[in-house]
């Protein structure tokens, strides 16, 4: 009897900085339940793997370093994970969000990925998660419009944040206070990052 298909699942996703998502956890789980593109990558995986009787034997999670666009960034964890599919003699299973909706282009990893030997690129096909089918391409447009809405209230927001910020220093609070003050409300920077004394400034200056 021949042995069972054995994959590897890789799944990555953009940073959202605005919305404070600039990390993912370390295990597979947590990353998972921190990002609803990474759960649909892994039950996308896990699905095709039980429609072909393989086993996934190892998943990988990556965070690419833009939140714009996929980079170079990912291809060192490339290549190990290919390194690692040929030692385990195992098909490394990626979803092709490009390939079918022409969302998500990755240049650098699929450049990689057509090239390589035990690979699978699986369409993004909606799937059943939590009761509710997820579809990839809603999801993503969804996001995209968030986006598109944050960044048009940027300048309204870094107004309205710089206005706050002179009302503290009128107070007499020093920039370090300020910044403490604001990080511990959990009010973050226009980019998603937390306040320091310096970035405060730098804000008041550029307006």
């Amino acid at each position: 009897m021949d042995s069972p298909l054995r994959i590897i699942g890789f799944y990555w996703t953009l940073p959202v900085p605005w919305r404070g998502f600039t990390r993912l956890p370390g295990g597979i789980d947590e990353a998972a339940a921190a990002s609803r593109s990474i759960r649909y990558q892994r039950e996308r995986v896990w699905r095709w793997a039980k429609d072909e009787g393989g086993q996934v034997v190892a998943e990988e999670a990556f965070l690419e370093t833009r939140a714009d666009r996929g980079t170079s960034a990912i291809l060192p964890e490339v290549e190990r994970l290919l390194a690692k599919a040929e030692a385990m003699g195992a098909t490394l299973a990626v979803v092709n969000f490009a390939e079918s909706f022409h969302w998500r282009p990755h240049a650098s990893l699929w450049g990689r990925l057509q090239a390589a030997p035990r690979v699978m690129a699986l369409d993004p096909v909606p799937v059943l998660i939590d009761g509710q089918i997820f579809d990839p391409v809603t999801h993503f447009r969804a996001w995209g419009e968030m986006a598109a809405a944050h960044t048009a209230l940027k300048p309204k927001a870094k107004a309205e944040m710089a206005a706050r910020i002179r009302r503290m220093k009128d107070t007499g609070a020093s920039y370090a206070e300020i910044a403490k003050a604001l990080n511990a409300e959990g009010v973050t920077t226009p980019g998603g990052k937390p306040w320091r004394a310096d970035n405060l400034r730098k804000l008041l200056a550029a307006l």
